[in-house]
């Protein structure tokens, strides 16, 4: 059976989410536990063995399914930020902040669908969600490990800012994408440029003179 991606359906999903990120952040990946680290982030409750936050409350949720089985998950909050509305970098966006942009995070693959298409699935599915339901945004903006800068690169996103340290995941990278530089996603060879409807040149070119002494180092090559 092929994996669908999906908007989550109702509690039993989240939850079955919450619990996902848990066991991939905490257990496989060693992520803050407050049970051993007194000072780690509260989203990690070690009682009931989930990860969660306020921005849950506010998100949506797509959700990877082979069969009934969740094996994977990303979250998307438009307009709502969290504690990365306090990064300078997100700040630059003022004239579109926050009201057309989305915040893209908890992106989880289970291990056993970690060596597939699924996340550039991911990507794709993002996006045309994006595209469907709030066509009014105009950038997404990311952080991620320093070993996925290359995948997001691929698909459009450009790094904002020097890398920081994440109270949880350690040094992350703060990247960004201009969800209708249909040029740009031609030009990094990413299949985006296909389902873009346009090219929507004044976000697009206020985006590259914004950051333009971020993007001079760019490493983006077709694929």
């Amino acid at each position: 059976m092929a994996v669908e991606i999906r908007p989550l359906a109702n509690a039993d999903e989240l939850r079955a989410v919450q619990q996902q990120r848990y066991v991939v952040y905490v257990e496989e990946l060693g992520y803050a536990n407050p049970q051993v680290d007194p000072h780690a982030n509260p989203w990690c409750n070690p009682n009931n063995r989930v990860v969660v936050d306020a921005l849950d409350t506010t998100a949506q949720i797509l959700g990877a399914f082979d069969g009934d089985e969740l094996v994977g998950s990303v979250r998307i909050n438009h307009g709502q930020f969290g504690e990365y509305a306090n990064l300078e970098c997100v700040r630059r966006f003022e004239p579109y902040f926050p009201d057309r942009m989305m915040l893209i995070t908890k992106l989880v693959i289970a291990p056993a669908y970690r060596a597939g298409t699924l996340m550039g699935r991911f990507g794709m599915a993002l996006y045309e969600h994006t595209r469907d339901t709030h066509p009014q945004t105009l950038f997404g903006v990311i952080s991620c490990v320093p070993a996925h800068v290359g995948f997001f690169q691929r698909f459009g996103y450009r790094q904002i800012g020097a890398a920081f340290r994440h109270s949880a995941a350690g040094l992350t990278v703060p990247m960004a994408v201009a969800l209708y530089d249909k040029m740009h996603f031609r030009h990094v060879g990413c299949r985006v440029h296909k389902v873009c409807p346009h090219h929507e040149s004044t976000s697009s070119e206020w985006f590259a003179r914004t950051f333009a002494d971020e993007f001079e180092n760019d490493v983006c090559t077709s694929t």
